[in-house]
């Protein structure tokens, strides 16, 4: 029997990303074989705050403080001083990283269990927490010297989350770098608003503190004039539109997204602001916040550049009990989200509290990886808040997922939103991500929609235009409008209704498929990608990985086997049409 937990969260990624169904995901789920569950596990793991920089400690240290309602030791616990490297979810087609504590959730039988602990070892993991056996499961998976093997093994109690164990063993699994109870004294992990007061204290200043998407969680207490900067942001529980567009033409919005520690200093920002500092606050490489502190009616303390440094590490261990706490909330969301792109009638209370509305339009960006590969588990959760975040400084609503291996930003707009501007904003868009991912992109801007229950039509011609894109540009970044595109979506439309009329097999093709299979040889491919690159021999060979005398060599076999002439424009254009989807 699966856990219903896991099941959940892996299908809600399997059918948003259209890669299992029925049964063949409840078996890739049991015996996690499938290409989809390690896509899904990076995206799970994406899906949680990170634990924070700092020593790791050792697996029996980490055993001293896991709570027992979540799970229970079944092993001897290791007394090595080795630390533990990291905490992840087992998959059996990847490799163990050594020194790891491994999460084997939907594995509830004896052999299933015996599979991955002996998987563990082989990997020298650090230890591993399994799930309940089945009623009738009979025997043990470890037994006898097993249990004194170096491998530390729990279980998990019945009814504790995996998410939250995960999320558990990744918090003790670090020593953090201030004492946060010593700094803080009689405030509780995570009561954000008495932490603003805190850190307020510590700096000399009111604190505004506000979460990856520059939404203000919590802000301290303060009787003082200070500036309309501070007062627009508390009123409207978010960062200033001026605030934003300031920060992105300093570049220190970039800073501030990609950067660890970075302290900026602003003597005299928009909206008539005093001097104010901020910081963005990091873990592992993931924006978990930012703090900013301001002048009030006296001076800022002369070392607050320092002051702030160390108030992002006393606030890191608050923020991730924030956003853990949070957590089924961001599932929700994301789930409402999913389903206005999966075409569910949309409701307009949802628009609201998607901050889609009000809004005179809508316009989809979509986004993949120039090199054909996924997004990995880290770069999802990046991808998404950079997109939100770069977009909402045009004061746009904006909405961000991933779905498979396409980032997707719906952006509500305005009636005095041009096209000129849109392209820009995408232009400046590209930039940043390629300098925080590190890695060209393809990316779709569709038609404005007046109704965002059209938006299932053009998701699906902005997949369209980054197919186009990945035959034409493989790892060159590059950017398409619906307008530019407009001769790719005509020729894909209609080449998907020929097939969809039961269109007669093109003789000439079926031949060459037959010699394929017969062969084991790829000519119709060749075929496909050289029309795709437009006639371009360079482009296709290098495509393919071929040299262009072997590439016009498979061109004049291809004639040869079936008769094709591509010197015929009509034989061309059918071609073309009928081998759109077969381009490597």
């Amino acid at each position: 029997m699966v856990d219903r937990e896991y099941v959940w969260l892996i299908r809600r990624y399997a059918v948003g990303s259209g890669l299992l169904a029925g049964w063949t995901f409840t078996r890739a789920i049991t015996i996690q074989c499938d290409p989809c569950v390690q896509e899904a596990r990076e995206w799970l793991m994406a899906g949680l705050p990170k634990a924070g920089a700092g020593q790791r400690r050792s697996v029996g240290q980490v055993a001293e403080l896991i709570q027992p309602s979540a799970v229970s030791a079944v092993s001897v616990i290791p007394t090595t001083d080795e630390p533990v490297t990291a905490v992840d979810i087992f998959a059996s087609d990847t490799a163990v990283a050594p020194g790891s504590i491994l999460l084997v959730p939907g594995a509830h039988s004896v052999s299933a269990q015996r599979a991955a602990l002996e998987t563990a070892r082989a990997g020298k993991a650090a230890g591993v927490v399994l799930d309940g056996l089945e009623p009738a499961s009979s025997g043990d998976p470890f037994s006898g010297p097993e249990r004194q093997d170096g491998l530390a093994v729990w279980r998990r109690v019945p009814g504790a989350s995996w998410t939250a164990i995960l999320e558990h063993l990744r918090t003790v699994l670090f020593v953090a770098e201030v004492d946060v109870a010593a700094e803080l004294p009689g405030i509780a992990l995570g009561d954000m608003q008495r932490v603003a007061d805190g850190l307020a204290a510590l700096l000399g200043g009111p604190v505004i503190i506000e979460d990856q998407q520059l939404e203000v969680i919590s802000y301290s207490s303060y009787q003082g004039q200070v500036d309309r900067g501070r007062d627009a942001a508390i009123l409207g529980r978010r960062m200033p539109y001026e605030w934003m567009r300031y920060l992105q033409s300093t570049g220190d919005l970039d800073a501030l997204l990609s950067q660890d520690a970075v302290v900026i200093d602003v003597p005299n920002g928009p909206l008539d602001a005093r001097r104010r500092l901020l910081t963005s606050v990091h873990s592992e490489g993931e924006l978990m916040g930012i703090l900013w502190v301001a002048e009030g009616e006296s001076p800022l303390p002369h070392d607050v550049s320092e002051l702030l440094a160390r108030a992002a590490q006393i606030l890191l261990p608050h923020l991730r009990e924030y956003h853990l706490a949070r957590l089924s909330q961001t599932r929700q969301r994301n789930q409402d989200l999913r389903s206005v792109f999966e075409g569910e009638t949309v409701r307009t209370e949802l628009l609201l509290e998607l901050g889609l509305a009000p809004a005179a339009g809508y316009v989809l960006v979509a986004a993949r990886r120039a090199d054909g590969e996924p997004f990995g588990g880290r770069e999802r959760a990046r991808v998404m808040d950079i997109m939100s975040l770069y977009f909402q400084a045009y004061r746009w609503g904006a909405a961000a997922i991933v779905i498979g291996g396409t980032a997707y930003c719906l952006l509500a707009v305005s009636d005095r939103t041009s096209d000129e501007v849109i392209q820009a904003a995408v232009q400046g868009l590209v930039k940043t991500c390629v300098k925080n991912l590190g890695t060209e992109l393809h990316v779709a801007i569709s038609e404005a929609i007046p109704d965002v229950n059209e938006l299932p039509r053009v998701r699906s011609d902005a997949e369209r235009l980054l197919a186009s894109l990945g035959r034409q540009a493989y790892q060159v970044g590059r950017i398409m409008t619906a307008s530019q595109g407009a001769v790719t979506l005509a020729l894909d439309r209609a080449a998907e209704a020929a097939l969809a009329a039961g269109a007669t097999p093109y003789q000439k093709l079926a031949l060459l498929e037959a010699y394929d299979r017969k062969r084991d040889s790829d000519l119709v491919e060749s075929l496909a990608t050289f029309l795709a690159h437009r006639g371009n021999v360079s482009a296709a060979a290098d495509r393919l990985h071929l040299h262009k005398t072997s590439l016009r060599y498979r061109l004049r076999r291809i004639a040869e086997i079936s008769g094709i002439s591509l010197e015929d424009p009509n034989e061309y254009l059918l071609c073309l049409l009928l081998l759109r989807d077969r381009a490597k």
